[in-house]
């Protein structure tokens, strides 16, 4: 979501710290307000000076013709042109600004940011990056306009290469996979002739062979590779699993482990914790354990349609992933994915969770298996109505159909108090209901509802609003079901009187 953001100026107290002897997340400076304005292509961006150096925030390019992409594995930032990409400047406050006044913090990062390969100078203020913009000069003209104290950057005009997947919120790329292949002799398992498990009610690994065999590192009861990490809770047989340090969830065994000279636990469990797919040859009982190495790129895209928000991801493998999408604001979960487009190379899913009036906190979580590919929180969406998409024609049961020729779309801007609704529904029992709710400041409160007459499957009539203000529209009809009668929503459209 777009916020308004101050423009600032930032000091920092470098001449006599050495980076290489600063902790991450060590305080280095002070994000200070000023007057200095930035612009990419003539478009202001939100802007702060580091140092007497003017710097934006790096995730802002992408409302600016950018594409901009988070490696988590590696805790990189790539920057890249994207000339097919819509510019949408963000909104910037000149307002209440009081120049000197500290803001916020800047912190060592050790997070690197990259154009076309070649590293910027980065800097962590908030948990964005920022860089500055003299260091932007590989993308275009930099000039600065003292009079006017306007800072601008003019992009090259050449040919860049298009992000194709830009559309796309996350896209996860297969590496070299890792695979163990353990072989059963008598009732014990050997991975690369070396002793690695048992054979109990299940086939009982060691985790610590297996951990090292997948290149986890073991810190303080923790195995971790990359950004994710877990650890074992004996009292409860329960897995914490971690993304960057942080608690995302806990999953409970199948299977209680096993503890002798180390700790052994089932080959399901053991794929479930690491992400790996698991396959058994029932002649040879050979188990075979694939990693498929995964790294993602974060590319910053969410989609919001209306209450619905959704992520996009790209995967080469066709083995599914686990996607969710958790409004933490008011306890909704959403989950699960569709394949939306495939070929003999990559898979297309769009995953969707909802949004409430108001701002909504929502975390979304990739994973294979229990391993965590990604974990981001999202601050302050809000539903953008104006999106929100209709459908003019839809089955609404096995035997049931609606066609809409008004309303054809999902939001009016109105100035009358009075909408027509037309179209036909099939196989329907009696007349519709409408529930019309105005929004307030949490949600939206039913103030009426209204009768819609259908004659022989056709409707046509007015229904009527009390006054300005946003509008949702529900309508629900009885239809035929496999076994009976039930009721149903049948569509859904926004309007806002004037």
């Amino acid at each position: 979501m777009k916020k308004i953001i101050v423009i600032c100026l930032l000091i920092l107290s470098l001449t006599s710290i050495s980076f290489g002897e600063i902790d991450i997340g060590t305080e280095i400076g002070s994000v200070l307000e000023t007057d200095i304005k930035a612009y990419i292509d003539d478009q202001q961006i939100p802007s702060m000076n580091i140092d007497g150096y003017t710097a934006i925030v790096v995730e802002d390019l992408r409302y600016y013709g950018f594409d901009v992409v988070w490696h988590p594995d590696t805790r990189s930032l790539d920057i890249s042109r994207n000339t097919s990409k819509a510019v949408d400047p963000l909104p910037v406050s000149d307002l209440d600004v009081v120049i000197g006044r500290e803001i916020a913090k800047v912190l060592h990062t050790d997070i690197k940011t990259y154009f076309h390969n070649s590293e910027l100078r980065s800097f962590n203020i908030d948990g964005k990056t920022a860089v500055l913009i003299n260091d932007l000069s590989q993308l275009g003209f930099v000039h600065w306009d003292e009079e006017k104290r306007v800072i601008s950057l003019a992009p090259y005009e050449r040919e860049w290469v298009d992000t194709k997947d830009s559309d796309f919120s996350f896209v996860i790329k297969g590496q070299d996979a890792i695979v163990l292949n353990i072989d059963k002799k008598n009732n014990d398992f050997y991975f690369n002739e070396v002793l690695v498990g048992f054979q109990d009610v299940q086939a009982m690994l060691s985790l610590e062979k297996i951990a090292a065999a997948l290149d986890y590192k073991l810190v303080d009861d923790r195995y971790t590779r990359g950004a994710y990490g877990f650890e074992l809770n004996e009292v409860d047989q329960s897995v914490n699993h971690y993304y960057d340090g942080l608690l995302v969830e806990t999953s409970k065994l199948n299977f209680d482990m096993i503890t002798k000279e180390t700790i052994y636990i089932s080959d399901g469990d053991l794929a479930e914790i690491f992400g790996l797919y698991k396959t058994w040859d029932p002649e040879s009982e050979r188990i075979i354990l694939n990693d498929h190495n995964e790294i993602i790129e974060d590319h910053g895209n969410l989609h919001i349609s209306g209450r619905n928000v959704s992520i996009k991801v790209l995967t080469d493998y066709w083995v599914g992933y686990n996607y969710e999408i958790r409004n933490t604001s008011h306890d909704l979960y959403g989950g699960g994915s569709s394949l939306t487009d495939s070929n003999q190379s990559s898979y297309a899913y769009i995953t969707s969770g909802s949004l409430l009036a108001g701002k909504n906190d929502v975390e979304v979580t990739i994973k294979a298996g229990h391993r965590i590919l990604m974990h981001k929180v999202y601050k302050d969406l809000l539903p953008d109505y104006t999106t929100h998409i209709l459908e003019n024609e839809k089955n609404i049961s096995a035997f049931s159909y609606i066609r809409l020729d008004s309303p054809d779309k999902g939001y009016y801007d109105l100035d009358e108090n009075n909408f027509t609704l037309k179209g036909e529904i099939f196989n329907s029992k009696g007349d519709i209901e409408i529930s019309i709710s105005k929004q307030n400041d949490l949600d939206f409160e039913e103030v009426s509802r209204q009768t819609l007459t259908v004659i022989e499957g056709d409707f046509n009539d007015q229904i009527s609003f009390g006054g300005t203000g946003l509008y949702k529209v529900v309508a629900k009809g009885i239809v035929k079901g496999i076994h009976e009668n039930y009721s149903t929503d049948l569509f859904e459209f926004y309007i806002r009187l004037k």
